[in-house]
């Protein structure tokens, strides 16, 4: 699947089920595994053929939405982090080019 080959621009965002608020979000090329219904897996491409894993836990609480933002033209290795709520203090984690 193109989109687990980095080659698809989306949006992952874990929404709090009582709140409706996004509580984290990833934007970017990133490859996902889902096989555990607790906890997902994304993995970012680094410029430099490294690789960033972030492990996103979920309980009865929370759910997941993935979102095709395909067609932008963008740095293919350039991804952005974000969590949400007003109860942990926003930032934002980006490579310098």
């Amino acid at each position: 699947m193109e989109a687990d080959n980095f080659n698809v621009l989306r949006r992952f965002a874990v929404i709090s089920s009582r709140t409706d608020k996004v509580e984290f979000e990833v934007i970017g090329a990133f490859s996902m595994d889902a096989s555990n219904e607790n906890k997902i897996s994304i993995i970012c491409e680094m410029e430099d053929g490294t690789y960033k894993k972030h492990i996103i836990g979920l309980n009865e609480n929370t759910m997941y939405v993935i979102e095709d933002l395909g067609g932008a033209k963008v740095n293919k290795y350039k991804y952005e982090v974000n969590y949400i709520p007003e109860s942990i203090v926003p930032f934002t984690v980006t490579e310098k080019e």
